[in-house]
C-alpha cells in the first residue's frame, strides 16, 4: 500500500485508485430542480463535465482522457466523486505496446466545499481495501489522494489503520 500525490508512485503498481472531490454544485443546477417545469430538462440534461486537478488530472492526461470518459459514464452513481467511499468500476488499461496492463478506479472523497473529516478517512481506508479485496491478482495498489486531503501523520494513520483493518478482517 503506498499513498501519494505523486505520479511516480504509481508506476509498478498492479491497481491505482485516484481519489477525487466532487466540484461544488452550481446554483443555476439547483434551481432547475426545484420548479416543475424545469425537472424534466433537468432529468434530460447532459451532466456536467468532469474537473479533474492535480495527479488525476496528470493521468487522465496520460491515459488520453480514460478517467474524464469513465466519469461521464458513470455520473449517476458516482456522481463525479461527491459520495465519499464511492468507486468507480474498474477499468483496465494497458499504456504502449507489451506493456503490462493497470487497473484504474476513482474513489469519491465529498464535495470540494466540505472539511474533511476523520469517517472520510476511515471510509477511503476500508473502499480501498473493498476494491483491494476484489481481485486475489493485485499485488499492489497506490492511493493517489488530491493535496488538500493532506498527508498528516493523522490522516495517514487513519486511512491505514480503517485499510488494515477492513482488508485482514475475518
Amino acid at each position: 500500500l503506498s499513498i501519494s500525490t505523486e505520479e511516480e508512485c504509481a508506476k509498478d503498481c498492479d491497481l491505482i485508485i485516484v481519489g477525487m472531490f466532487a466540484p461544488v454544485e452550481d446554483d443555476d443546477a439547483s434551481e432547475m430542480g426545484g420548479s416543475s417545469s424545469g425537472s424534466g430538462r433537468n432529468r434530460n440534461r447532459e451532466p456536467p463535465q468532469p474537473v479533474l486537478s492535480g495527479t488525476a488530472a496528470a493521468l487522465d492526461d496520460y491515459l488520453g482522457g480514460a478517467l474524464s470518459v469513465l466519469l461521464l459514464k458513470q455520473y449517476k452513481v458516482f456522481k463525479h466523486g461527491a459520495l465519499v467511499g464511492s468507486m468507480t468500476p474498474t477499468i483496465r488499461i494497458s499504456v504502449g505496446y507489451g506493456k503490462k496492463t493497470k487497473k484504474y478506479i476513482l474513489l469519491g472523497l465529498g464535495t470540494q466545499d466540505k472539511e474533511v473529516e476523520p469517517t472520510t478517512l476511515f471510509e477511503v481506508g476500508s473502499a480501498l481495501a473493498s476494491a483491494c479485496k476484489q481481485d486475489d491478482k493485485i499485488k499492489s495498489c497506490a492511493l493517489h489522494m488530491p493535496s488538500k486531503l493532506g498527508s498528516s501523520t493523522t490522516t495517514l494513520t487513519n486511512i491505514a489503520s480503517s485499510f488494515y483493518s477492513a482488508f485482514y478482517k475475518d
